[in-house]
């Protein structure tokens, strides 16, 4: 467990380092942490139909890629790749936000996730937790209908965490987001 949670935090660091050693031009140009785009943000008007069908299609293929990648592996390895890609992504963030907007960039980098990444990561953990026990099934009749029933309902739990994760992304981070930008 420890040597676990020490990739994780060598990925979070990896992520840091990753953007501080990228030109600091490069990082202030593109995307959507500069201060350019966030004040065209502020005046845009977001249909909520395409932007649910457009998050639907990328988190969809985010989500099959995952299931491929948590079936090919150990699950114990998915789980720590899984969320050492996470932590190494939030690194990133984290410096790119700071760096372009200082720290009002870590409250919209916030505000950009809100509240649709609660229901991502849910489900991302509840898929570990069924690859790592996927190994662990006894074949006695009862404890396999036991953990057949248990694990389907993790994965209707998973299916429902996001479908949550594309509404709130596509209906209501917009919202919020729109109103941390005219607050900040």
């Amino acid at each position: 467990m420890k040597k676990e949670n020490g990739i994780v935090l060598l990925a979070f660091l990896g992520g840091i380092v990753l953007a501080n050693l990228m030109k600091q031009e490069l990082l202030m140009t593109y995307g959507i942490l500069n201060e350019y785009f966030l004040s065209q943000y502020s005046y845009q008007t977001i249909d909520g139909k395409r932007l649910l069908c457009h998050i639907l299609v990328e988190r969809g293929k985010v989500a099959f890629t995952i299931f491929l990648l948590g079936k090919v592996m150990n699950g114990r390895v998915f789980a720590v790749l899984a969320k050492s890609i996470v932590a190494a992504g939030f690194g990133f963030l984290v410096v790119v936000a700071i760096v372009n907007l200082g720290v009002k960039g870590i409250v919209i980098s916030a505000g950009g996730l809100f509240p649709q990444w609660f229901f991502y990561l849910a489900a991302l953990i509840l898929y570990g937790a069924v690859r790592s026990e996927a190994g662990q099934i006894s074949w006695r009749s009862k404890e396999v209908l036991v953990n057949s029933s248990g694990q389907i309902g993790r994965w209707i739990l998973m299916i429902l965490c996001m479908g949550l994760g594309v509404i709130t992304e596509s209906y209501v981070n917009p919202v919020l987001f729109a109103y941390i930008l005219k607050k900040i």
